[in-house]
Parts: structure tokens; sequence; C-alpha cells
């Protein structure tokens, strides 16, 4: 939701799409700079189908989770930065 978010703030459409991958391309080719460490969330892709339909894989391990919640939490502090300054002013 959070790279969505940046898409809505920067008035730009959206594709009905969990590949995480293919959202930050496109950011990136409408001029954002998107940083390596947000880049990596291409990586999460995967376990959108995990989550999504039971017995699809095999169970995340340790590793992976705290990797998964790095790489997440990169994304939204980069987000953030994006989508706050927008709404810092507004008092509604």
């Amino acid at each position: 939701m959070a790279i969505k978010a940046v898409f809505i703030v920067q008035s730009l459409v959206f594709p009905y799409s969990h590949n995480l991958a293919e959202l930050l391309k496109q950011l990136d080719n409408a001029g954002l700079d998107v940083p390596a460490s947000v880049r990596a969330a291409s990586q999460l892709t995967v376990f959108a189908s995990i989550t999504r339909y039971p017995n699809f894989g095999a169970p995340v391990t340790k590793n992976q989770y705290e990797a998964a919640v790095t790489i997440a939490g990169a994304v939204l502090a980069w987000a953030d930065d994006i989508v706050q300054p927008r709404f810092a002013d507004d008092t509604t």
C-alpha cells in the first residue's frame, strides 16, 4: 500500500498488480528516485502468493522473515518521506 500511496500523491495511475518490481519500475520510469534498498522489495512479491494461497510453497524461514521486515521498513520510510510532506500543512 505504501508504494501505491506514492503513485497517488504523484498523480500517477497505478496498475492493479501485486508485482512490486513492476510497480517500482513504473515509479522509476516516472522520474522518482527509487533507492536500491526500496528496489529490493521486488523480492517480497513472492510473499503475496504465499500468504494468499495456503500451502503454496515452503514455510518462511527466520532469515527470510527478518530480511522481509528490513526491506518493508525501507519501503515505508521512503514512501513516508514522499507522502507525508504532501499532508504536512493539511489542517482538515
